[in-house]
């Protein structure tokens, strides 16, 4: 988990563990192809 994770589990914001592990997912289903299309990008100009 990212510092940005544990800060929000300390906070007074209301989200559980399984909250930040659900945003953990998307965050990296969503990030990733847009990594590998802009590696694509810089490994075959």
């Amino acid at each position: 988990m990212s510092e940005v994770g544990i800060l929000i589990l300390r906070s007074n914001i209301p989200v559980s563990f399984l909250d930040l592990v659900v945003i953990f997912i998307q965050r990296t289903v969503i990030m990733l192809p847009i990594i590998v299309v802009i590696a694509l990008c810089l490994c075959f100009e």
